[in-house]
């Protein structure tokens, strides 16, 4: 059975190794590039790259101060900046991760779900409600599009 962390509603995982920290979590050259062309201030930038590599790995954007304190830590130390050193809070209530969330979504090619999401959404369950069901006697075990030997009946 999968862990939550790798289902379709993926979690961060409090505990994370060395390898999981520098494949999932070290900021590219292209990242950093982007987190200096947004924010002269350091702990804006650290915070920019957090919320890009959580959304990254989860698919979603998370509140920064409910991010596993190992994955922080290690963005802001490529900084030299100590954990406790960055207001995770005041960010995530701050008009700055509104703009990163703006510009994580542009850079990644990603839209949220909006109106027009819903649209196709709701045309989406209407037609697959009026597609008719297969018949029950198409399920049954002797059917000839479930038997895998034609031929062969599978009753006992």
């Amino acid at each position: 059975m999968p862990h939550v962390h790798e289902t379709a509603y993926p979690r961060l995982k409090n505990s994370v190794s060395d390898k999981e920290l520098t494949e999932f979590y070290t900021s590219s050259a292209d990242d950093i590039t982007l987190a200096h062309q947004l924010s002269a201030r350091t702990e804006l930038r650290i915070c920019f790259l957090v919320l890009l590599k959580t959304f990254q790995r989860l698919g979603y954007f998370i509140q920064l101060h409910s991010v596993p304190r190992p994955i922080a830590e290690h963005v802001a130390l490529m900084y030299g900046v100590h954990y406790t050193a960055i207001e995770w809070e005041a960010y995530d209530a701050s008009g700055s991760r509104a703009r990163h969330v703006a510009v994580i979504r542009e850079h990644m090619g990603v839209k949220p779900f909006d109106t027009d999401a819903r649209k196709v959404m709701a045309t989406s369950l209407r037609q697959a409600a009026q597609t008719p069901s297969p018949s029950p006697c198409s399920s049954r075990p002797d059917s000839p599009s479930r038997n895998p030997s034609p031929g062969i009946s599978m009753r006992t």
